[in-house]
């Protein structure tokens, strides 16, 4: 049997939001990616207290950052009363 590579694109977000509204989605995007990984090294944990999490620890260290980071961008936009550009596009393939 011949192996066929599928590949999706999966669109997000496309186009120009309102702070608000930008920080909204994006932080959504964020917190339920930092909560999976919680979710995730929790059940790892579970009746395996010795399991090495600390990969995960990094996937949450840096979700922070980035939203940290969004906070700042944000703010700037909203100050000069502008609106900010999202493209957020998944590209999914089966290997």
């Amino acid at each position: 049997m011949l192996a066929t590579v599928n590949k999706e694109q999966v669109r997000l977000a496309d186009g120009n939001y309102s702070p608000s509204q930008a920080s909204d989605m994006l932080n959504a995007l964020i917190d339920q990616k930092i909560n999976y990984y919680k979710v995730l090294r929790w059940s790892m944990r579970v009746g395996n207290e010795g399991t090495d999490t600390s990969w995960l620890d990094e996937k949450i260290a840096s979700l922070e950052t980035d939203k940290n980071n969004l906070v700042h961008i944000i703010k700037e936009a909203r100050q000069d009363g502008r609106q900010l550009e999202i493209k957020g596009e998944l590209e999914i393939s089966i290997v």
